[in-house]
């Protein structure tokens, strides 16, 4: 799941706006990551240890978890674009 929820925060962190934040609550969550889970409140444990996982390789992922669901912020993507000379 890890490696699954890395991915996923990598391309959506930067393309959520500055200065408006995006919630996604666990039901959706649950929908998209919790194959495998009876219950949400189990998938919701696993999934809150996976983002301590995801956040040390993640470092600068701006997200914040509580009771409804997760709030995410427009982040830096976890490894900078190359860049790249045009030799003329």
């Amino acid at each position: 799941m890890a490696l699954d929820v890395y991915v996923w925060l990598a391309q959506r962190l930067y393309r959520v706006q500055p200065g408006k934040p995006q919630f996604v609550d666990w039901a959706s969550l649950y929908g998209q990551f919790g194959q495998g889970f009876a219950r949400v409140r189990d998938f919701r444990r696993r999934f809150l240890h996976t983002l301590g996982q995801v956040g040390a390789a993640y470092p600068a992922a701006k997200m914040a978890a509580d009771d409804r669901g997760l709030t995410l912020e427009h982040s830096p993507p976890p490894v900078a674009p190359k860049q790249t000379r045009l030799l003329l």
